[in-house]
């Protein structure tokens, strides 16, 4: 059991490295399998096709990053802090896979991307409720443009320069950032 659960990360892990290195169009169940260590037909004792592959990368990331915002506050502004934090301590941490996810979204599958969509709509939705909670006196739908706006801006560091050294100092920067930015809803309004 030990062994098939390292195939099935090592072939998850390739799966991602593949992914974002060529596009899920350009890869194969084979080349997964063979930058995984995994022969080609074992790859289907763990995921019947690399659209499987795509859709458990993507639930599980999804999965991981609702685990590392979870943590409500009675000061939602705290709160918001922890939520920017969290993501960006996600996308900072695995760039490739918040790659993927930013860039593979329409490689899924109808029924999956109807899943993952779900889940994300679950994600953006504890976004809303947190500004909801810092700024009451806005409107839904401009919290909910801002969640959305935030959520897409903290992903696209993804593809930022790749500098190790720099990820703590860009990843403050980022989040005093995204909290001065946010911290406007107090005070401007957004124009439909």
């Amino acid at each position: 059991a030990d062994g098939a659960s390292a195939r099935y990360t090592r072939i998850l892990d390739a799966g991602c490295e593949l992914f974002y290195e060529r596009g899920f169009a350009a890869v194969t169940v084979n080349e997964i399998g063979e930058r995984a260590g995994v022969h080609g037909p074992n790859v289907y004792r763990h995921f019947r096709s690399k659209d499987v592959i795509l859709a458990t990368l993507f639930e599980d990331a999804i999965d991981r990053l609702v685990a590392s915002t979870s943590r409500t506050c009675e000061d939602p502004r705290e709160e918001l802090e922890l939520l920017v934090r969290g993501h960006i301590g996600f996308v900072l941490a695995d760039r490739r896979l918040a790659g993927v996810m930013l860039r593979e979204e329409r490689s899924l599958a109808p029924a999956d991307k109807q899943r993952v969509r779900r889940r994300e709509a679950r994600y953006a939705a504890r976004w809303v409720d947190c500004l909801q909670r810092c700024f009451p006196n806005r409107e839904p739908d401009a919290l909910r443009t801002a969640a959305l706006t935030t959520v897409g801006a903290l992903n696209s560091i993804a593809s930022w320069p790749r500098d190790a050294a720099t990820r703590a100092q860009l990843g403050e920067e980022v989040v005093t950032v995204t909290l001065d930015g946010l911290g406007s809803l107090a005070t401007r309004s957004i124009k439909d």
